[in-house]
């Protein structure tokens, strides 16, 4: 059972990390995801920045019963999705693309914001001219 939930774990840790990446795609379909996504991010940046151990991480390490080699054949989860999840990378390269999605992404977001303003404004003054 206890293997069961830590490749649902997995999964779930799968589904966030393309949630850090994807989110501006997805607020352009649903602008207040904006909001959960910079929540989500400044969580990555902070575990990445500080060296923390992730919370999803440290779930899955105790529902494994520790980083001991599990025995038999590996999981599908094991085998496909954790190599994404957890790749070779070292910890600094994973720090610096976690650092530049964030830069990426709040840049991202204050130039969609900015180009709603003059939208807006630009709506606003044509309602005042006389035609």
């Amino acid at each position: 059972m206890r293997a069961w939930l830590a490749d649902l774990v997995v999964v779930v840790h799968f589904l966030y990390i393309l949630f850090l990446i994807l989110g501006p795609l997805l607020s352009l379909r649903w602008p207040r995801l904006r909001k959960v996504h910079l929540v989500a991010i400044g969580l990555a940046v902070v575990i990445q920045g500080f060296a923390f151990l992730c919370p999803i991480t440290a779930l899955e390490i105790w529902l494994r019963g520790g980083w001991a080699e599990r025995g038999g054949e590996p999981s599908f989860i094991a085998r496909y999705i954790e190599p994404v999840v957890y790749p070779g990378l070292s910890q600094g390269t994973i720090t610096a693309l976690t650092f530049l999605l964030a830069a990426v992404t709040v840049l991202l977001y204050l130039w969609v914001a900015r180009k709603g303003e003059r939208v807006r404004a630009g709506a606003g003054q044509k309602g005042m001219t006389p035609e």
